[in-house]
């Protein structure tokens, strides 16, 4: 079982979408994890899959769509395909995201 905390302060930050909140905060989770363990590599950037972020969040492959187009208009969330095949991997920009949330509190 995955557990994580919510941040209700995110749907503010996300246009409203309690589905990508709900996708961020997972992601702020990892990132925090990643950042303490410098993983892999040092690059801050981590592979989930689709069906990761379906056991973690519940969401479909369609929500999913939509909370990554509403994510990727922000500041903190980063995405690149890496490696050979090309893997999507995640990345979110921790102190871009302090930022934004100064001004929504």
């Amino acid at each position: 079982m995955i557990t994580y905390r919510f941040f209700r302060h995110y749907v503010d930050m996300v246009e409203g979408s309690v589905n990508a909140a709900v996708m961020l905060s997972f992601a702020m989770d990892k990132q925090v994890n990643l950042r303490m363990d410098e993983g892999l590599g040092g690059f801050g950037y981590w592979k989930f899959t689709q069906d990761d972020w379906f056991k973690a969040t519940g969401l479909s492959r369609r929500e999913l769509e939509t909370c990554r187009a509403i994510l990727k208009r922000t500041e903190f969330w980063h995405e690149k395909l890496m490696g050979l095949p090309a893997v999507l991997r995640y990345r979110v920009d921790l102190d871009a995201l302090s930022d934004a949330e100064k001004e929504v509190k």
